[in-house]
């Protein structure tokens, strides 16, 4: 049970699927101007992946194959290379999912409190948004360690 705790947290936190693989920027860049559009695309972007790791336990190595989003692929192939069990795949995915969740919604909340902040007008738009990335991934870096013995 406690193997399941230590890679969800691992899969939301530690090598969270944005901020440390950069898998997903493009909706953080282009869905993030509020924080319940990040909150509903990062809830969907969960469910596939549920659905995903249940395929790729099945499925093995060929659904990466098939898996258009990066985020997806990315969670097929590392829980494929893994050897994850079926439960262990599934709190990954959870993991990873909510995490991306997580990014989704910070960067919207973020942009919201920037909207009407004196930025200047070069750092504005996506500019903005792989500052705010950037700042988010280095805060995150700092849970690396967390569970190693």
């Amino acid at each position: 049970m406690s193997d399941l705790f230590w890679i969800f947290i691992s899969a939301a936190i530690v090598t969270n699927f944005v901020l440390v693989y950069f898998l997903g920027l493009c909706p953080v860049i282009g869905v993030t101007n509020q924080s319940a559009t990040g909150l509903r695309l990062g809830l969907a972007t969960t469910f596939v992946m549920v659905l995903a790791a249940l395929a790729a336990w099945v499925l093995g190595i060929f659904l990466p194959l098939i898996a258009s989003n990066s985020q997806v692929l990315g969670m097929t192939i590392f829980q494929t290379n893994r050897g994850y069990t079926l439960p262990q795949g599934l709190m990954f995915a959870i993991g990873g999912g909510l995490g991306i969740t997580a990014v989704l919604s910070l960067v919207g909340g973020i942009r919201e409190r920037t909207e009407f902040a004196p930025i200047p007008a070069i750092a504005r738009g996506p500019a903005l948004v792989f500052i705010i990335a950037a700042t988010l991934s280095l805060a995150f870096m700092g849970f690396a360690g967390m569970g190693a013995a």
